[in-house]
This record gives C-alpha cells, structure tokens and sequence, in this order.
C-alpha cells in the first residue's frame, strides 16, 4: 500500500514538473532601429501584454562569443522597470554590464538570448546599402541561427567553467601584491 502511495506521488510530481516547464513562453525579439538607435523591440507573436523582469540578456557573434551581456542586479527583487525597447549597449536601470557593447559587423548572423522566467530570443544580420543600414530578423531555430545558438551555448559553458575553476582554487594562489612578512594576529 505504501509503495503504490509512492508511486502515485511520484507520478503526479512528474505530472507537475511537465506542466510548469510547458508554462514557459517562447517570447520572440525582433532588432529594429527605435529613435534612430539599433535595439529590440517584442517580436510577431509575443504577448500582447508581455511584462516581466528581464534577469539576463546575451548577445553572440557568429562564432559563438558573447558581444554584449547584460543581468538584473537584484535577480531576487521583482521591482524592475520597464526594459523594451532595449538599445543595444544601454542597460536599463537595475541591470549592469558584464560584457560591454562589440562594434557588430555587417552580414554577420547575431543571436540574442534573454531570460526572464520565460525565453526570450531572436536572430539577425545587420546589411549595409551605400549610407543606410538594415536589418534582417532572422528565425532564432533555424539555419545560421541555430548554429550561432549552439556555439554561443558551447562558449557560454566554457566561460561559466572557466570561472568555477578559478574560484576553486586556494586564495593564497589568486591574492598577489608586496605584502609584508609579518605574522597574522593569532600567531603574535
């Protein structure tokens, strides 16, 4: 009886977990130019009302390397402000810079990732014609996209690995500077 208890609320707890990771939107950005200034707006089939704290938000380059990124300074408070449109290399109050603004290259493929409870994403390629500059959205799953996606999500790792295994090792390795020798105030 009490096995069959078990697996009934395991089987529900499973039934949970499946129904909050379908309540994740997929919320698509479009790149556009706002007041003359590049940046991201919603894209086509985003909610209507979308409104939610933006905790983090990446840009990379087409070999996977992050050209901007940008986090919620306070990701446990739900006091954000309004972060759309987002100009490229501004961060909106509440939010700081941890990798500054690239210079973006013309017809080189872009992917933006964001994350706020929900995905939100979007693909581009910027195009030069004589003095204008346009912008191509692009389907962030598909094609050239999708490879930028998967090589910014390799780097990303990589970078995230980096910093564990720097923060692991003993402090006496990371401190350096002309410290006297003199011994520490329990061994005076």
């Amino acid at each position: 009886m009490a096995a069959a208890r078990r697996r009934i609320r395991a089987g529900a707890a499973m039934l949970l977990l499946l129904a909050l990771a379908a309540c994740v939107l997929e919320v698509p950005l479009r790149a556009a130019f706002v007041g003359g200034r590049f940046g991201f707006v919603l894209g086509p089939g985003a909610p209507r009302n979308f409104f939610r704290c933006l905790d983090r938000m990446v840009v990379s380059d087409a070999a996977g390397e992050t050209v901007w990124e940008i986090e919620r300074v306070h990701p446990q408070l739900d006091n954000c402000g309004a972060w759309l449109p987002l100009l490229y290399g501004h961060a909106p109050a509440g939010m700081r810079t941890l990798v500054p603004p690239q210079r973006l290259r013309m017809d080189s493929v872009y992917v933006l990732q964001g994350w706020t409870g929900d995905n939100v994403e979007g693909a581009f390629v910027l195009h030069r014609a004589g003095r204008w500059v346009s912008v191509e959205n692009l389907d962030p799953h598909g094609g050239a996209a999708s490879a930028v996606a998967e090589a910014a999500a390799a780097w990303q790792r990589e970078r995230h690995r980096r910093a564990f295994e720097n923060a692991q090792r003993p402090q006496h390795e990371i401190v350096e500077g002309p410290f006297e020798d003199r011994p520490l105030p329990a061994e005076r």
